[in-house]
């Protein structure tokens, strides 16, 4: 019998523990499937491949073609450049130890001398757990850790006017 992992009819006839074990599995399955695609992303911008596409960066090219929301693009590029320089990274990410926000928030504070301590420092905490290390660290106040986000043209949408 063929049936598919997202049909809630077979989701809602699954015992708890059948259900607890499947939804382990599937995120299980997420984060490797996530690693996949941030190793894969890491190549295209080594290769630079979306100007061969004919996008002038990496962000348009994912949220023209793949229409990512322009915060999943930002931080999927983040960590992908992140895994080019500290491949490490990668089997802290399949298990669970940071997710793509955390990493992205300490990506531009991360170098060779404080990684592993920085690291380690992140490892299973939250958003806001972050940004509060980073700004205790390297002195930033957390209202201005949005400066740290390029702002990226805005493409012209055409006339409002009605006709």
């Amino acid at each position: 019998m063929n049936t598919r992992v997202s049909d809630p009819k077979n989701i809602s006839s699954l015992n708890d523990q059948e259900l607890l074990t499947r939804f382990s599995s599937l995120v299980e399955g997420e984060r490797k499937m996530t690693v996949g695609v941030l190793i894969h992303l890491a190549e295209v911008d080594r290769r630079k491949l979306y100007l061969k596409a004919g996008f002038s960066s990496l962000f348009s090219y994912l949220t023209e073609t793949f229409h990512y929301a322009g915060g999943a693009a930002y931080r999927r590029i983040q960590v992908a450049r992140l895994i080019q320089r500290f491949p490490q990274i990668i089997v802290s990410l399949e298990r669970g130890d940071f997710n793509l926000t955390t990493l992205s928030l300490i990506a531009p504070h991360l170098g060779e001398e404080n990684r592993e301590d920085l690291l380690s420092k992140i490892i299973h905490k939250s958003k806001e757990e972050v940004e509060s290390l980073i700004s205790s660290l390297f002195q930033i106040e957390r209202s201005s850790q949005r400066d740290l986000i390029r702002l990226l043209p805005v493409k012209e949408m055409g006339s409002f006017e009605n006709k």
